[in-house]
């Protein structure tokens, strides 16, 4: 199976927003590892926080220290960064 399918919906300075665009290979919840690395050799993702939505339409964080995997966070419905990314 190759490597997850992925479209980058949002960039700024604090933050990326990516979508699984589920197009039968990995999911980006499977292949985190290697998104996390092909993100920072696109746009580099230094301290940005890092969310997507899944297969599932749901959007949670990616958390990562400088490109590092450390875990999956639910993100809250009402966090303001949502309407950010999701006017």
């Amino acid at each position: 199976m190759n490597s997850a399918d992925f479209e980058i919906k949002y960039v700024d300075a604090e933050l990326i927003f990516i979508i699984d665009l589920d197009l039968g290979n990995k999911s980006v919840t499977n292949d985190v590892e290697n998104v996390l690395k092909k993100l920072d050799r696109i746009i580099g993702l230094h301290c940005r926080r890092l969310f997507y939505k899944d297969t599932m339409n749901r959007i949670d964080e990616i958390r990562h220290e400088m490109g590092n995997f450390v875990c999956f966070k639910p993100i809250d419905s009402n966090d303001p960064l949502l309407k950010k990314i999701c006017p």
